[in-house]
């Protein structure tokens, strides 16, 4: 997984590139792209829990980017959330060269929610949901 352009620095540039520009369409593409290649990565990799995170994650960002679905901050910062765990996630696996095990059910149980249309985007989803970032 650190042979590949994936890294836990490319998802740091990409969370601090969205939380400045959540609305920038090629910021949006170039994180799906980075999402993208992550879930292929750990596809290859034996890495299914960042694989699944990355996967649901695409599926947000896609529909964002295909304007299926606006860049609201509920979904932005659901966005940003599972950015930030695949960061973790990958940052033990570049550490100690195994995947951590971690239990995402919530966070990809959201992602899939979200993109299907199903969030709420009202200011109070966000500690519902616990998601505790701000987009």
């Amino acid at each position: 997984m650190t042979d590949s352009n994936v890294s836990a620095l490319s998802i740091e540039a990409a969370i601090y590139r969205l939380e400045s520009q959540s609305r920038d369409a090629v910021a949006l593409a170039e994180t799906l792209a980075l999402v993208r290649s992550v879930g292929r990565t750990a596809s290859t990799c034996d890495a299914p829990r960042l694989a699944k995170i990355a996967c649901a994650a695409e599926e947000v960002l896609l529909q964002i980017v295909e304007e299926d679905l606006g860049p609201t901050p509920v979904l932005m910062t659901l966005v940003l959330v599972a950015l930030d765990r695949m960061k973790q996630v990958l940052s033990d696996i570049e550490f100690i060269g195994v995947e951590p095990s971690g239990d995402d059910r919530t966070l990809h149980d959201l992602l899939r929610q979200a993109a299907l249309g199903a969030i709420d985007d009202k200011p109070s989803a966000r500690s519902e949901f616990g998601l505790s970032r701000a987009a």
